[in-house]
């Protein structure tokens, strides 16, 4: 959680204008999708989220 914030922080919101708190709002709801589907995370195989889980689940369901 504590990297998800890190990158947040230094990736999206020192780097994007923030004039109101509802345009914030909106800009932490856009970086929380692109982390979580567009976003590739090394410690995942260079894969996002979404798409690791979805590959585990598969893994899983296949085993049974």
């Amino acid at each position: 959680m504590e990297r998800f914030w890190g990158s947040l922080k230094h990736e999206w919101l020192l780097l994007v204008p923030q004039p109101t708190r509802a345009c914030m709002k909106q800009d932490v709801a856009a970086y929380i999708r692109y982390y979580n589907l567009d976003r590739n995370h090394i410690a995942n195989g260079e894969l996002s989220p979404v798409c690791y889980e979805q590959m585990a689940e598969k893994k899983v369901s296949g085993l049974t």
